[in-house]
């Protein structure tokens, strides 16, 4: 029986894959300039960004081990002035993923807020 091409799930976790260290990164950055500015209440806001660390790695520890599970493997990834880039196998077949700069943004923004529970389509939370 031949072997299927990538569902929609797996691309997603691709994604995912790829996204998900692009916003720990972003965290950790935020988690360290929170450092240089005189805050009233700084413990707070570390142990928030904190909370936000271990929800986006704990998510990808899933994300990697759906990948073995589903035989995806990320081969090469690349953040270019444009955006990401991946070239990846699912099952022996070799596909790409390519996502701009503006839409990696609304994807990290939209995890932020599903992370934290905060609604990102109301008034005031659009980055």
């Amino acid at each position: 029986m031949p072997v299927p091409w990538q569902t929609e799930a797996e691309a997603e976790l691709v994604k995912r894959a790829i996204l998900l260290p692009v916003l720990l990164d972003l965290l950790e950055r935020d988690r360290q300039a929170l450092a240089d500015i005189p805050l009233k209440v700084p413990h707070i806001y570390r142990g928030f960004i904190g909370l936000l660390q271990a929800a986006a790695m704990d998510e990808l520890a899933q994300v990697r081990k759906d990948m073995r599970k589903h035989g995806i493997k990320v081969f090469e990834e690349r953040r270019t002035n444009h955006g990401l880039e991946a070239r990846y196998l699912c099952r022996g077949y070799r596909y790409e993923f390519d996502m701009l700069w503006g839409l990696v943004k609304a994807e990290i923004f939209q995890l932020l807020g599903d992370y934290s529970g905060i609604d990102i389509t109301k008034e005031g939370t659009s980055p």
